[in-house]
């Protein structure tokens, strides 16, 4: 059975792509023009509501010159980019830790990102992301989009539901 894709990364991807666009002093136009679509599609990467293809993404990559495996948040294969989850070099959970704080504050209801940021607060915004997703990729979270009055869309996580 294929991997469920986890809407966490799709944070981790907007998060890099963002630091790219402010790093280089491009525009989201420019950006766009260069890889053909619609500025609204970079739009969508960049607040996390949406997923580049694969073109897309090779795509993004060759213009900042930089590795797939950078945009998502990936050092080397399978490493987490600590650089850039936690520029200001200030760790002050492990691993571990964030991980723990993460189930600890998930339930069997949904509950939004901001709230399991808010229960973590030693932990940086992007660790928080990153983990979350690494979470829920080894099915100990389920995690998806949900439309926010007023926001757009948010990200909530909870236990996975027991199979009866």
């Amino acid at each position: 059975m294929p991997k469920k894709i986890n809407p966490m990364r799709a944070m981790v991807i907007g998060y890099k792509l963002n630091k790219l666009i402010e790093e280089s002093e491009v525009s989201k136009s420019e950006l766009a023009k260069y890889l053909g679509v619609n500025p609204s599609q970079i739009t969508r990467i960049l607040n996390g509501s949406g997923y580049p293809s694969f073109d897309l993404f090779v795509g993004i990559a060759d213009f900042f010159g930089v590795s797939t495996d950078f945009l998502l948040g990936r050092g080397t294969v399978g490493t987490l980019d600590n650089e850039i989850l936690c520029p200001d070099d200030e760790a002050k959970m492990t691993e571990t830790d964030i991980k723990k704080g993460i189930l600890e504050a998930v339930g069997n209801d949904w509950i939004t990102f901001l709230d399991i940021q808010k229960q973590i607060p030693d932990a940086h915004t992007d660790q928080i992301a990153y983990y979350t997703g690494i979470l829920a990729s080894q099915n100990k979270l389920e995690s998806k989009m949900f439309p926010l009055e007023g926001v757009g869309y948010t990200y909530m996580c909870r236990k996975p539901k027991q199979s009866e």
